[in-house]
């Protein structure tokens, strides 16, 4: 495989792949799917590959500025074919080109769940989602929990 395949012959910017990302987010009909043909299509290409620099820098200024407005002073970002990418995250079927995290790093090797919910659940979803995280923790699984908006 040539260096080009993992970026190893550029310096790669978390904060322009940041905003690349969500550049190509912002485009109609942008999806997981749409998004990860594209990158397929393109084997070792950066989001900032398909964005003007201007446009990926104005959209890393606006999602600060979102992520400020939510609370968030810090966080991190990991672009695929650099630093500590994680490669389990390539098996997904439409995989992502840039993650963000918050909190502790090494934790992406433990065991883990995700548990992802509506901003509104029932009493009912909450005592079953309680249940589950409880029996996934005493099973020494790290359990991440997110709500999302609901439609």
């Amino acid at each position: 495989m040539s260096a080009a395949s993992f970026n190893l012959a550029r310096p790669v910017s978390p904060w322009l792949e940041m905003g690349a990302y969500e550049a190509l987010w912002s485009e109609v009909g942008a999806w997981f799917k749409s998004l990860a043909e594209k990158f397929q299509a393109h084997p070792g290409a950066l989001p900032s590959d398909f964005v003007p620099e201007k446009d990926a820098y104005d959209f890393s200024k606006r999602t600060w500025d979102i992520l400020k407005r939510g609370g968030v002073r810090r966080f991190g970002v990991r672009v695929h074919g650099s630093g500590e990418y994680p490669a389990r995250l390539r098996v997904a079927e439409y995989p992502v080109e840039v993650i963000y995290y918050q909190g502790w790093w090494n934790l992406i090797e433990a065991r883990s769940v995700a548990v992802v919910g509506t901003r509104h659940p029932s009493d009912a979803g909450k005592q079953m989602a309680e249940l589950i995280a409880r029996g996934l923790v005493e099973d020494k699984y790290t359990i991440c929990v997110r709500a999302c908006a609901g439609n």
